[in-house]
């Protein structure tokens, strides 16, 4: 156990840290590239009530859980997504989210 803490705090301490204007940009690639090429279609489906609807609860549910993430990382002084869920999981759910973060690229 202590090992293993050593060897997340030292990954945090070499982990470089983004400026604001960064994980502006991040925000947008990861949250909005693929909205863009997708609701278009997704409205001529669903309709504009419907597919409006749906886009706002669909925010309201990624806002609170990058929050929640946020929040687990400050609590424990983890700033990487992988290591959050190391510290929620262990290894191996930290193995499967590397897996689907590496297949969904």
């Amino acid at each position: 156990m202590v090992k293993q803490k050593k060897a997340v705090e030292k990954q945090v301490k070499q982990v470089k840290k983004m400026t604001e204007f960064e994980t502006f940009l991040a925000l947008i690639k990861g949250y909005c590239g693929s909205v863009i090429l997708f609701c278009p279609k997704a409205f001529a489906n669903g309709g504009y009530f419907y597919s409006s609807f749906t886009l706002w609860v669909s925010c309201l549910f990624t806002t609170v859980c990058a929050l929640k993430l946020i929040e687990c990382g400050q609590r424990y002084n983890c700033y990487s997504y992988s290591l959050i869920v190391k510290k929620a999981f262990g290894k191996k759910g930290r193995l499967m989210l590397d897996l689907m973060i590496a297949f969904s690229q």
